[in-house]
């Protein structure tokens, strides 16, 4: 839910988002769409050109979540208690907003470049339970590794077009492109310097070419 809404119990799989994604689509009267999505969005991607293949055109997957192994502190996210507490597992609301919010991007948050993009993202989540955000974030993050595909489904995708990750990404490693580079061999790996898990965020100019580079 929202702020202090309860759970409305809703499903959190890439398959429910990825029906948003064609409602969307519907509604603007596409037939067929490239997708770009960034780390959930990518694994939404993923699971549209599976259960949607004649919708998608090409997909560009930008650090996506839930095909490699996330870092040690994302994969750890479901066993943090919270709000308040005793014990290495505890975190202030804040201290645990501020903890996330840094390892999104790769300078550190009082950077002029990223200061900006950190107040706006303080701003959004402003009023919002940190308790029922942390348990809808563990019920996504057990809905990925529920619907993980193996290589072999993933490897049937000959949509993927682009992978793309930031160099410096402290929630999925970049390693993560080699990976994912042997299951698509045809698809182009880019890596952008000087970025984290959101570089379309963090450096707009330099990945604003990136995706029409990848699908040329």
């Amino acid at each position: 839910g929202f702020g202090a809404d309860p759970d409305p119990g809703w499903d959190y799989s890439p398959s429910a988002y990825g029906r948003f994604v064609l409602d969307l689509m519907d509604g603007l009267g596409l037939k067929k769409a490239v997708l770009v999505g960034n780390s959930l969005g990518g694994r939404i991607a993923v699971a549209l050109c599976e259960e949607a293949p004649e919708r998608v055109e090409s997909a560009v997957l930008v650090a996506p979540a839930g095909l490699t192994p996330p870092a040690t502190w994302a994969a750890a996210l479901p066993k943090f208690r919270m709000p308040y507490g005793d014990g290495p597992d505890n975190l202030s609301p804040r201290a645990f907003r501020e903890m996330a919010l840094a390892q999104l991007f790769a300078a550190p948050l009082d950077h002029p470049r990223i200061r900006p993009l950190a107040d706006a993202e303080r701003e959004a989540h402003r009023g919002i339970s940190l308790v029922g955000f942390l348990k809808g974030s563990a019920r996504c993050l057990a809905a990925l590794s529920r619907t993980a595909p193996t290589e072999a489904r993933l490897r049937g995708l000959s949509q993927v077009r682009g992978l793309i990750w930031g160099r410096e990404d402290r929630v999925i490693p970049a390693a993560g492109a080699e990976t994912l580079g042997r299951i698509w061999p045809a698809a182009r790996v880019e890596r952008i310097e000087g970025s984290g898990h959101a570089p379309h965020l963090e450096t707009p100019e330099a990945f604003a070419g990136v995706p029409g580079r990848v699908l040329a």
